[in-house]
């Protein structure tokens, strides 16, 4: 597949949105078609998305830490 040099630094520097966007505007399609290519571009080469680019990883992870914190200084500092 053969992609803007651009496009395909902003992937490999873990910035997926950017290189959605330098593709979409280089080429004139959707966000759709541009998600696609760039989606396949990363399943080829085994790229992962950075963790900035999953919310709802990072959101999830984040509310687990929160809770287990609080179970921690709710019963952990209650019994003493």
């Amino acid at each position: 597949m053969d992609l803007e040099k651009n496009v395909i630094e902003a992937i490999e520097d873990g910035r997926t949105i950017l290189a959605i966007k330098l593709l979409r505007e280089s080429r004139a399609i959707d966000l759709k078609e541009a998600k696609g290519i760039v989606d396949s571009y990363m399943q080829e080469r085994d790229i992962q998305p950075s963790p900035s680019e999953m919310p709802g990883r990072v959101g999830l992870i984040g509310v687990l830490l929160l809770l287990a914190i609080t179970g921690y200084l709710a019963f952990g500092l209650g019994s003493n």
